[in-house]
């Protein structure tokens, strides 16, 4: 290995995902680039996004630092009121199965409960019908200043994303859309962690209804980038 490839590692050993622009800003260009994916060192999902192997990663962050993300989810578990769960594009971000910022908190309220409009700027409600997509697979993730997060953990997450886009569009709104290149971007990511479970995630996709999608898109993140082991409790709930 040369010393411009030793380099790139030592620029991605974080663990995060980064652009190719990112990347040749730090002084990686495409040519040592495609020579670290030619050698195994490093993997690329949607939209030229690239990411070490796990194998060579040494200075990961801390999975659970999201004060960033706390007083914007508290404000809308607030908004959302009581059994309020952080969801889609929101949880994704929780459980880095997105790089994309979103510019609303979405929050699961059960159907019948109404807006408090002098928050809409903030939160953008999924409203549920079934009382069980309230509880499965959500747990308290934080408290932040006496207000409990309640998120989808990461598979139920995963599903929830699948549901709500045009791969499998089984959601009570069926005007909220997530893109199809999201879904599998977010699947990508959590394969590509050792935590991934993938007996629970089929579990999580029975259970609403989507485990053919679910089924198709393990098949494809075990062909690019393997599956990590199973682990025993859901990612990034608070036991």
């Amino acid at each position: 290995m040369g010393p411009k490839m030793r380099e790139g590692i030592e620029v991605m050993s974080d663990g995060k995902v980064y652009t190719s622009r990112e990347l040749r800003n730090k002084g990686v260009n495409k040519r040592v680039l495609a020579r670290l994916k030619e050698g195994g060192y490093v993997h690329e999902i949607g939209r030229g996004r690239y990411f070490l192997d796990e194998e060579y990663v040494t200075g990961r962050t801390d999975d659970h630092d999201k004060d960033h993300l706390l007083e914007d989810f508290a404000r809308a578990a607030l908004t959302g009121g009581e059994g309020s769960v952080i969801c889609l594009y929101s949880a994704a971000q929780w459980h880095d199965l997105s790089i994309d910022m979103v510019p609303q908190v979405q929050v699961g309220v059960p159907r019948s409960r109404g807006p408090q409009r002098a928050e809409l700027e903030l939160v953008q409600f999924v409203r549920w019908r079934a009382q069980e997509a309230l509880h499965v697979g959500v747990g308290v993730a934080a408290t932040y200043k006496g207000v409990e997060i309640r998120v989808t953990d990461a598979e139920r997450t995963l599903v929830d994303l699948l549901r709500y886009s045009p791969l499998a569009n089984l959601g009570d709104n069926s005007g909220l859309l997530i893109d199809e290149e999201s879904v599998t971007e977010a699947f990508a990511l959590y394969f590509k962690d050792p935590r991934a479970n993938p007996a629970r995630l089929i579990a999580m996709a029975e259970r609403f209804n989507v485990r053919e999608p679910v089924d198709l898109i393990i098949k494809s993140s075990q062909k690019d980038i393997g599956i990590g082991a199973e682990c025993e409790a859901p990612r990034g709930i608070c036991p």
